[in-house]
């Protein structure tokens, strides 16, 4: 055996560290193509959410589609939102909207069409619409409506995005609110309600209640189930959110209300579908959620003859009637509950109790309640 040399040794030590080189500028080259590809994007590289702001002129066009979305789905969904003015409120839809996806399986195809005003500058910024995405996992696209965002006719925007809805017919259409969380059992209803192109769906939303109102009403009663009274309402009269299977919904205009703000649209375009002889078919619909917000009741969004109504929903979501009852009476009081932990699971009965015992103790002490001293004074 030939003895080991001092210059075999140092030639073999070379080849390693040459060896190592290419392998760590491989991986450095590696990393830096897919950082490019996920910033601006590479010929060839399919990329999630490539929509990145297209209008109604390019709605239809050929595009790239993220590999998750990629084949032919069984079941394609257009959610139109007719909407304007609210950027932070577009943005929290696409985070929740992308959390409840994350698992659907291949059989949906989802896409989103959203209105813009004429004075919407956010809705213009591609890197916006790219970043709603990149959220949501799904393509957003842009539909123009030629009215400012302060002058917005729900009515309007909702003509604008069914113009522009389902070429196929085996496009599911749906109007919803951007303050609504959808759940995949949604879909699943969706798909299974709409046998045919003369069926409607107006499923029946759970609007949740203002949450400090929910918040008051854990400690009275303890943990709340995703669809307890006290922790909101299934919105029985509300007319707003649909569903329809294929180009029907294209015929499907508004007519009377185009020039009102809010109020009367929903009524008219149902009177409408029952004209047509639609099926109508009513439910509860878990995989819709309403999510709280103020509702803002003034005559600068609300038509006069509908203030009233606003009004009216604005009190029904703030709060079940056990815990409106204890914010009127005692305002400061219900502010203490709302801080206090989550109490135990209680009954009706045994939350009444607990809470008028609460009550008189934090009256007493902090001098709110009458204390009837006994009159020790003998005739």
């Amino acid at each position: 055996m030939k003895p080991r040399t001092k210059k075999n040794s140092l030639a073999k030590s070379l080849r390693y560290r040459v060896t190592l080189v290419h392998i760590v500028f491989c991986l450095v080259g590696f990393w830096f193509c897919l950082v490019l590809q996920f910033f601006i994007g590479l010929p060839g590289w399919p990329r999630a959410g490539t929509g990145t702001g297209s209008s109604d002129d390019s709605r239809h066009s050929s595009r790239v589609v993220s590999p998750l979305r990629r084949g032919q789905s069984r079941y394609k969904i257009e959610i139109a939102i007719p909407f304007c003015g609210k950027p932070n409120a577009l943005f929290s839809f696409a985070q929740r909207l992308g959390l409840s996806l994350k698992d659907m399986s291949s059989e949906y195809s989802v896409e989103v069409m959203v209105t813009k005003c004429t004075d919407d500058n956010v809705m213009d910024n591609n890197h916006f619409l790219a970043l709603l995405e990149d959220q949501a996992g799904v393509n957003f696209h842009t539909v123009p409506v030629n009215v400012t965002a302060s002058k917005f006719s729900r009515a309007r925007s909702c003509n604008a995005l069914t113009e522009r809805a389902c070429i196929s017919s085996n496009c599911y259409f749906t109007m919803i609110d951007v303050d609504l969380e959808i759940n995949l059992d949604f879909f699943k209803n969706m798909v299974s309600y709409l046998t045919s192109n003369k069926v409607i769906y107006y499923p029946i939303l759970f609007s949740e209640y203002d949450p400090t109102a929910v918040r008051a009403a854990e400690t009275v009663f303890g943990k709340l189930g995703p669809y307890d009274h006290h922790r909101g309402m299934w919105r029985e009269t509300g007319f707003g959110i649909y569903a329809i299977l294929g180009t029907a919904v294209r015929d499907l205009r508004i007519q009377k209300r185009v020039s009102s703000k809010w109020g009367g649209e929903d009524v008219e375009l149902r009177n409408l579908v029952q004209e047509r002889g639609f099926n109508l078919i009513r439910e509860r619909e878990p995989g819709l959620i309403h999510k709280w917000h103020d509702k803002i009741c003034t005559s600068d969004f609300v038509e006069e003859d509908y203030l009233a109504r606003c009004q009216y929903a604005r009190y029904m979501v703030s709060g079940s009637e056990i815990i409106r009852d204890i914010r009127s009476e005692n305002p400061d009081f219900f502010d203490y509950l709302v801080f206090l932990p989550e109490g135990p699971k209680r009954s009706t009965k045994e939350g009444l109790e607990w809470a008028a015992f609460a009550r008189e103790s934090y009256e007493q002490q902090n001098g709110n309640g009458a204390v009837v001293e006994e009159d020790d004074s003998s005739d």
